[in-house]
């Protein structure tokens, strides 16, 4: 295993130029005419050829010119050898120097390391590179995977801990559960927590560092429930705020009880 720093952005480009290990595609299927929020760039970001990591843990952060990481996305697990998530308000327009960290976790530890072998796979990518949609402000980015592996740094959180604790979900078994977490005023999400097929009754769904530890910051959860294909999609929206004492987020999702929401993006790209 060759496991390397990623120092330079014309590494990236470089992957492009002999192995199409990263291409922008113009995907467009949500055929979304004006974007999610003025003030962000969209990401929708897909991983292809991921056969050795179906059953693991996988995460994306997206961090800003000082690696401090303004959103988190965790596949429990990552559920197919191509996976796709559309994380809606992803980017500010004022940003520069983002990159997107990705690791799957190879040794099954639940964070990224090297240790125990084998070590976990990990890609760093910098995203400045890549242009938005101009209709709808989407950057839209395809990864095949590679063994040229780039050592993550440790993360820098903004902040504590965000849990959805979702309950009496018996009915939904087989179906895939994403929980998209976002500031309520700015709309930048934040977390997402995906579980490709629900197994359990009762199961907590836990993205780390991204909620404000003041306490009263407004949140927006939309939950989605489909078939893992974007079939049979329904939404639900609840808010919560952040608790006293760097408690964080902590709301409740009960799919038989929740309120139905509109205008909820589907939680991916439908498959080619």
């Amino acid at each position: 295993m060759h496991h390397t720093r990623f120092f330079r952005l014309g590494l990236a480009f470089a992957a492009l130029s002999v192995g199409g290990c990263f291409a922008v595609t113009d995907l467009g299927r949500f055929e979304r005419k004006q974007p999610t929020n003025p003030n962000f760039y969209d990401i929708e970001f897909t991983v292809n050829g991921m056969t050795s990591h179906v059953a693991e843990m996988f995460e994306l952060r997206i961090l800003d010119e000082n690696g401090v990481v303004q959103t988190r996305v965790l596949g429990q697990p990552l559920g197919g050898p191509t996976a796709h998530f559309t994380i809606p308000a992803a980017v500010d327009k004022r940003q520069r120097g983002t990159k997107l960290a990705f690791f799957a976790d190879h040794n099954l530890s639940k964070q990224f390391d090297l240790a125990p072998a084998p070590g976990d796979h990990s890609w760093t990518l910098a995203l400045d590179g890549f242009k938005p949609d101009p209709l709808d402000d989407v950057i839209r980015v395809s990864f095949d995977h590679t063994t040229i592996f780039q050592t993550l740094d440790a993360p820098k959180d903004v902040g504590v801990t965000a849990l959805v604790r979702v309950v009496n979900a018996g009915a939904i078994k087989g179906r895939r559960f994403q929980a998209r977490i976002a500031d309520a005023s700015s709309r930048h999400v934040v977390g997402i927590y995906r579980v490709p097929e629900v197994k359990d009754p009762t199961f907590e769904a836990k993205v780390p560092g991204v909620i404000d530890s003041a306490q009263g910051t407004r949140y927006q959860v939309e939950i989605t429930l489909d078939d893992g294909n974007g079939g049979g999609l329904q939404g639900f929206r609840l808010f919560g705020d952040s608790g006293a004492n760097g408690s964080g987020l902590d709301v409740t999702f009960d799919p038989g009880a929740a309120p139905r929401a509109d205008g909820i993006l589907p939680p991916s790209e439908p498959p080619l």
